[in-house]
């Protein structure tokens, strides 16, 4: 799935996701509703308990990677794992990167088969591959992995593979290398 693009209306996305998304901007908080708020076409005071429609998140992410680059999407992605539905029992940091698909679909409604996946493969106990063929973009997802990293404390590496084909450039699927 090409980045900040999606085919299926009536997915939605949790408040939590939002929550994180506004984290990234610090003092800045009200940039970041006035951005909502334009896209939603609504103001987005309580994002706790409440859905999105995630086509609307991901033109807001696409204006705000334009303006801001894609170090800011890496910022939004590092606060998913603290603001995100994660599956209980998450022990290690191997264990969580291959429960991020789950949480992914915990964290939107009405999206099976319609908003991609992020599937994990393990060489071994500190390394493997995630790929992904989500709307969000590449940089997102690579602050997701870091995010998840600092919350485990382990000192990760993700390297993103064969990068001329990356949904920010328009492929369908990014692929990164995670050791640690």
């Amino acid at each position: 799935m090409k980045e900040c693009a999606i085919q299926h209306d009536g997915v939605l996305v949790m408040g939590g996701v939002v929550d994180a998304f506004l984290d990234a901007f610090g003092a800045y908080r009200s940039r970041g509703l006035k951005v909502l708020a334009r896209h939603f076409g609504t103001n987005v005071d309580t994002m706790r308990g409440q859905t999105y429609p995630v086509e609307r998140l991901l033109l807001g992410m696409k204006e705000l990677q334009e303006q801001f680059g894609r170090g800011f999407m890496t910022r939004i992605g590092r606060a998913i794992y603290e603001r995100a539905e994660f599956p209980p029992n998450l022990d290690t940091f191997g264990v969580a990167l291959a429960a991020v698909d789950t949480a992914y679909y915990m964290n939107h409604q009405n999206a099976e088969g319609k908003i991609g996946h992020y599937g994990w493969h393990s060489y071994g106990p500190t390394t493997g591959k995630m790929v992904c063929d989500n709307p969000y973009p590449c940089a997102f997802d690579m602050g997701i992995f870091a995010g998840m990293a600092a919350q485990f404390k382990v000192d990760a590496r993700i390297t993103h593979l064969d990068e001329p084909t990356c949904r920010h450039t328009g492929s369908d699927t990014c692929t990164y290398l995670v050791e640690w």
